[in-house]
């Protein structure tokens, strides 16, 4: 039997392993823990790169005995042995390429989605024309019945005669193309007395409006032309050489005269011929263009349909010109005045003592005209401190009576913020009275114009009003917002003064055509509204003897 040869065990009383290394083999001791994966002999997943030392930093430096070792002899003896076509490993895509494609991916369905958007919204757009053409359609419609039910309210604002003949008419397209150059102009009196401006009403806002006063203790005068004694003693001065008498109200209304869709009327008193004439622009005693119209030029003007109604538009005109008479007085300071030389030409202290004269300044001023020189009595309303400077201004109020209106931007709450809205709603429903307001203006000379927004305290009360703000304006610069043409202005007055000059001494009608587009000259029997009032003093005098 074979035998085994005797075993020597060697214990290691200080712990485990060998006791002490053969002299023939040295290999390399590493230390390890339990937990570390061992059984290679050669480590061939490391090298000596920065990464890989950083991210080994924790391996015992002991571990560097198994690292692999490149050898040069034995990298010549190598071969390779393998002849097959290596595949292609496919590239793997890195986090931020993957990111960009998924950008893209989303930047390419965003233009479709946009795309597919602005052809929707063209053909939306399409559908919405053919809708607000038909809306147009049918509004227009609609407005067309309801002037044929308010026909009856378009009439004259005097009673044409069979006598009255037509003289001229001014066709308003034609009225449109006049130009003339703005005259030179010059003061000739001042009378009267102004009051300068309350800054506080600067402050004013619609959410904390302040009262609409009514002003009871001063007189204010809507005299004519030929009722004025400060221009009957200029017509009769030679120095002065005017050739045509005027208000600043008249001419605004002529110069305007394009804008207005209700009737008016003028009287035009031409005296003497040749180089000595003089052309007298006069109103009626029961004239109506001394009163404010109300929504003149709106899709939908107020109509005396419903007499009885607080929204009538006789009502609402009263109404109106009693808001603009208060409000020039109401924003100023009565304490701090501004007289000039002469008193107020139509004030008489002896009437009533209790009541004094408006602050209101008369402005005659001279506008060299060419041949035809004007004299014309203008109204300033305050004065205002600009800068330190003394400025005159001219004041004026839009008022709202009915918030509910169709198109329109309540004032309470939004005029703050919507100023610009609802002054562009206004000039669209006042066209005619805003712009005459701005012709007076002009023609005052005065450095500025303040408007006055005043509404209903409720909309079923005419009595209660109370200010919303206010706002200054640049006469000239206002006028290039509201389209008004300066020069035009000028020319419909030149066309009509030519006009009046080359016809006979005697008396003459323009008169605003109700129905049409236009001005009509009529010329008018000696006498005829003359006899009017004769016969109404003769008739008054019968009656105050009968009571007698």
């Amino acid at each position: 039997m074979s035998s085994f040869a005797k075993l020597n065990f060697k214990n290691n009383g200080k712990g485990w392993g060998p006791t002490s290394e053969p002299d023939k083999f040295t290999v390399p001791y590493a230390p390890f823990k339990k937990s570390d994966m061992i059984g290679r002999a050669a480590d061939f997943t490391t090298d000596n790169s920065y990464y890989n030392n950083r991210r080994n930093r924790s391996r015992e430096p002991g571990n560097e005995a198994f690292d692999y070792q490149f050898d040069e002899a034995d990298a010549n003896s190598f071969n390779l042995v393998d002849t097959s076509k290596a595949k292609k490993q496919a590239r793997l895509s890195s986090s931020r390429y993957r990111e960009k494609q998924g950008w893209r991916h989303l930047r390419d369905r965003d233009v479709r989605n946009a795309a597919r958007k602005e052809a929707a919204k063209q053909a939306n757009n399409t559908r919405n024309r053919r809708f607000l053409r038909l809306h147009m359609a049918k509004r227009d419609s609609r407005r067309r019945k309801y002037k044929d039910a308010d026909a009856p309210d378009l009439v004259a604002s005097v009673d044409v005669q069979a006598s009255w003949k037509v003289v001229d008419t001014f066709e308003f397209h034609a009225i449109e193309k006049m130009r003339a150059k703005a005259p030179s102009v010059e003061d000739i009196t001042w009378c009267g007395h102004l009051e300068f401006y309350e800054d506080m009403y600067e402050r004013v806002n619609s959410k904390k409006p302040v009262p609409l006063k009514e002003i009871e203790d001063r007189d204010f005068f809507y005299e004519s032309t030929l009722n004025d004694p400060i221009i009957e003693n200029l017509a009769a001065d030679s120095k002065v050489g005017g050739k045509v008498f005027a208000t600043d109200t008249i001419l605004a209304t002529l110069m305007c005269a394009s804008r207005s869709q209700l009737s008016w009327d003028i009287v035009c008193t031409k005296v003497g011929t040749g180089a000595g004439a003089m052309l007298f622009f006069d109103t009626r005693d029961d004239s109506n263009i001394d009163y404010l119209t109300v929504n003149e030029t709106a899709w939908e003007p107020p109509t005396d349909k419903d007499p009885e109604s607080i929204n009538c538009k006789s009502k609402l005109s009263l109404e109106a010109t009693m808001i603009n008479q208060n409000f020039t007085q109401q924003i100023l300071n009565p304490n701090k005045r501004k007289e000039f030389d002469e008193a107020n030409p139509f004030f008489d202290e002896d009437e009533d003592d209790s009541k004094k004269p408006a602050a209101v300044g008369y402005r005659y001023r001279k506008f060299n005209f060419g041949d035809t020189p004007i004299v014309c009595r203008t109204e300033l309303h305050g004065v205002a401190i600009r800068k330190g400077t003394e400025q005159f201004h001219t004041s004026y109020a839009l008022n709202e009576w009915d918030a509910k209106l169709a198109g329109t931007t309540p004032w309470k709450g939004k005029l703050d913020t919507q100023r610009g809205g609802i002054l562009a709603n206004e000039l669209k429903n006042n066209a005619f009275k805003i712009g005459k307001w701005t012709a007076a203006t002009i023609l005052s000379g005065a450095d500025q114009m303040k408007l006055g927004f005043v509404s209903r305290v409720r909309s079923d009360d005419a009595d209660s009003h109370h200010i919303l703000g206010t706002q200054f304006y640049k006469p000239l610069k206002f006028a290039e917002q509201i389209n008004l043409n300066v020069s035009n202005m000028w020319g419909v007055l030149r066309q009509l003064i030519d006009v009046l000059m080359k016809q006979d001494a005697g008396k003459y009608l323009l008169l605003k055509d109700p129905n049409q587009k236009n001005l009509r000259l009529y010329s008018l029997p000696a006498g005829t509204f003359s006899d009017d009032e004769s016969s109404s003093d003769d008739d008054d005098d019968d009656s105050d003897e009968d009571d007698e």
